[in-house]
């Protein structure tokens, strides 16, 4: 995972390795692990969305620093340009 994009999913990522912490005291005949499997799903999957939302922010904003840098010193074509 990217530096800058670890930073922000920080506190999923601790939900995901809290979630995994609690499994370790499960045996695979608890009764309880298809509630914890479906727990821990959703906290890595909530970590997955907000990875790849971040990547495609991060895309966008640094598309747009690109354009800029190529941006004439006009206020028409940095107009053009956001």
């Amino acid at each position: 995972m990217d530096g800058k994009v670890a930073k922000l999913v920080a506190q999923q990522r601790l939900d995901v390795l809290i979630a995994i912490q609690t499994g370790f005291g499960f045996t695979w005949h608890t009764k309880h692990l298809s509630i914890y499997t479906k727990k821990l799903s959703e906290k890595v999957l909530a970590l997955e969305d907000g990875v790849i939302l971040l990547k495609e922010k991060i895309e966008i904003v640094q598309t747009q620093l690109t354009s800029l840098l190529t941006c004439e010193p006009t206020r028409d074509s940095f107009l053009d340009k956001i």
